[in-house]
């Protein structure tokens, strides 16, 4: 899919998430991530990484049953290096039990690493993900996340000594109910 169909996609669902999540349940997530990737030098040397981030979100939630919301949930993404982005994840939560929840699904992000680096704004990374919540008050809820790469990602450096390869990425977070 093209970057430009890919942009009009996220405005349309953040409008459409923003608009109606407010007769519904809505929050705020904040989260920080470890990246596992590798680095491919131009001799041929590697070296395995793990690198860190943090990305904020806004999650709509749309009741589906008694137990089960699908969720919209644009926000942005910040790493150390190449994967930085705009996000848009579909999911699926289920109650498990009064304390504990359970979310799968998809991510995507709408890359924007800036003119030094190859990776470029059109290059769009896939991501599919489980995470395991805990409700800590009416408010608060932590979150375990682990997400894995749909597609090879890759950046190279700009500068000709190395390209970095995105494999998978988890995540701790914080949801705060509005």
């Amino acid at each position: 899919m093209h970057h430009k169909y890919n942009v009009l996609i996220f405005m349309i669902l953040f409008s459409f998430c923003s608009t109606y999540s407010q007769t519904y349940q809505s929050s705020f997530i904040a989260e920080i991530a470890g990246l596992s990737t590798n680095t491919v030098y131009i001799d041929d040397r590697y070296d395995k990484e793990f690198i860190s981030g943090y990305g904020i979100s806004y999650s709509g939630k749309f009741k589906l049953s008694s137990n089960y919301q699908l969720e919209l949930r644009p926000g942005l993404f910040f790493t150390q290096e190449f994967f930085h982005g705009f996000q848009l994840g579909l999911f699926f939560r289920r109650k498990l039990n009064e304390q504990l929840f359970g979310i799968i699904g998809v991510n995507t992000s709408l890359n924007f690493t800036g003119p030094s680096h190859t990776l470029s704004p059109a290059r769009s990374i896939y991501t599919a993900g489980i995470t395991l919540g805990s409700k800590l008050s009416k408010n608060y809820s932590i979150l375990l996340s682990f997400y894995k790469t749909l597609d090879d990602i890759s950046g190279d450096s700009g500068r000709g000594g190395y390209t970095k390869y995105l494999f998978w990425l988890m995540k701790l977070g914080v949801e705060i109910n509005l």
